[in-house]
Formats: structure tokens, sequence, C-alpha cells
């Protein structure tokens, strides 16, 4: 197949959330079983939720509002990407990207918060404003590196929010 289809789905949504989710109940339950104090168990729970939890929840609803029901083809017999959503529908060849920038946690390789998984591409267009393709849109452009992508760059932030 010389084509790929790239949409949102449920399972790569629960791919990045699993880890704060088992955080928190981990958490919950550790705290309950060693404590009888309502107190420690709500607090324990309350720091974690402050510390990973919600911005984790914050990058997610994030990258799911910037590609909602969007959808990305690369179709590499035409050497064009296609980037749909239900407003619009946009087509762009290979050659009019400049560079793709993957933007991700300072410690994705080993990470220490449930949002160290997320990371995005910004691809950089000739004309254009770039284009914004989160992990849970699209998580392996990486592969067109060598094929299609003149210039692929990676940069890191402290929490991988889209600005």
């Amino acid at each position: 197949m010389s084509y790929n289809i790239y949409k949102i789905s449920l399972r790569n949504q629960f791919h990045f959330l699993w880890q704060a989710l088992l955080l928190m109940l981990f958490t919950f339950s550790f705290t309950l079983f060693l404590s009888d104090s309502l107190t420690v168990i709500i607090g324990t729970t309350a720091f974690i939720f402050l510390l990973d939890t919600l911005p984790t929840l914050i990058v997610h609803v994030q990258y799911l509002a910037n590609n909602w029901h969007a959808t990305l083809t690369i179709d590499r017999n035409q050497n064009k990407i296609s980037y749909s959503t239900k407003e619009f529908e946009k087509q762009y060849s290979f050659e009019s990207i400049e560079k793709i920038t993957r933007l991700s946690c300072y410690n994705q390789s080993a990470p220490s918060h449930s949002f160290g998984d997320y990371f995005y591409y910004k691809i950089f267009l000739k004309d254009e404003n770039p284009l914004i393709i989160t992990c849970l849109l699209a998580d392996d452009l990486e592969i067109y590196q060598s094929i299609i992508f003149p210039t692929f760059e990676k940069k890191k932030k402290i929490i991988p929010l889209i600005n």
C-alpha cells in the first residue's frame, strides 16, 4: 500500500492516558491501604492529581481539540499529504514542506510524568501556516523522514503544550 491514513482512535487515546489513570488508581489504593486518615488519602491523591494527572489531561484535551475529527493521509504515489476536518480539506505536495519539527518532553525516553509520552509534529509549509499533527492522530511520522521530508528536527519542552 502506498498511502497511510491516520485518525484519532480510542485505542490511541488510551495508549497515552493509561499511565495517568493507573497512577491515580495506584495512589488512591495504596494510601487507602496504608492510612486510616481521610485527610492523608485525599491529600496524597490530590497531590498526585495536581502534579501529574491534571497536566496530562490538559495536554490530552489540547491535542484532541487540535486534531478533532481530522484525517491525515500520506500518499507516496502522488507525493501528497492531505489533511481534512469537518470544515476543510487541504492537500500539500511533498515539495511544499520546508521542514518538520517534533516537539516532545525532555524526559521522553524515561518519562517521570504521565505527560512525558506526548508529542506533536509541526509541519512547516511554504506560503502557509504550519500544520500541527499530534501524537493522538499520528505517532510515527519519523518513518517517512528519509523518503519524504527534507528536514526533520527534534525539540524538547518541559510540558509539550502546543503554542
